[in-house]
């Protein structure tokens, strides 16, 4: 995959996790059948995506997410990118992730993150992996 082409799968995936208009059936659509994530520490298999998908859609109203650094190697992409989120009781987050995405036919197949709370409660910090 070609550096520009998984820019814009990473951001396309990050932008509809983000947008409440977007469903969490949506955003699974960029996952493979067989998806697995590991953020964390907490292992979720493709219908654990979907849950924590929807949660985090009822906490977070608006947010977006600003792509630092991105590094491919074959069907591996390394992101290093910013979080900023606007909760639905108005208070605001922001975290840091770094994110390792296997690809395969245009899909995400796995992920595996490490997340840094940089603004928000202390109990944001498992933002990236709540179901």
């Amino acid at each position: 995959m070609m550096r520009e082409e998984a820019r814009a799968l990473v951001q396309r995936v990050l932008d509809a996790l983000l947008d409440p208009s977007v469903s969490a059936e949506e955003v699974g659509a960029y996952m493979s059948p067989d998806y697995r994530q590991e953020s964390d520490g907490v292992i979720l298999d493709r219908n654990g995506f979907l849950e924590h998908a929807r949660r985090l859609k009822s906490i977070v109203r608006s947010g977006r997410a600003e792509i630092d650094k991105i590094f491919v190697d074959g069907s591996t992409i390394v992101s290093v990118h910013r979080v900023r989120g606007t909760k639905v009781d108005g208070s605001t987050v922001q975290m840091k992730v770094i994110a390792c995405f296997e690809t395969r036919d245009g899909k995400v197949v796995s992920t595996d993150e490490l997340s840094h709370l940089i603004e928000g409660s202390a109990s944001d910090r498992d933002l990236s992996s709540r179901v």
